[in-house]
């Protein structure tokens, strides 16, 4: 399928995002990475 503008793809922690399209081409893509959240352990 060819992809339009504001399409979002999740993978591994990263967003992709197509910002742009040239016709039926991705022009402009933004990829955001998301850290994991990591819960800590109380020490008593």
């Amino acid at each position: 399928r060819i992809p339009k503008e504001l399409d979002k793809a999740k993978w591994n922690g990263y967003t992709f995002e197509v910002i742009d399209m040239d016709h039926t081409r991705i022009d402009k893509i933004l990829v955001t990475y998301e850290e994991p959240i990591v819960e800590q352990e109380e020490e008593k």
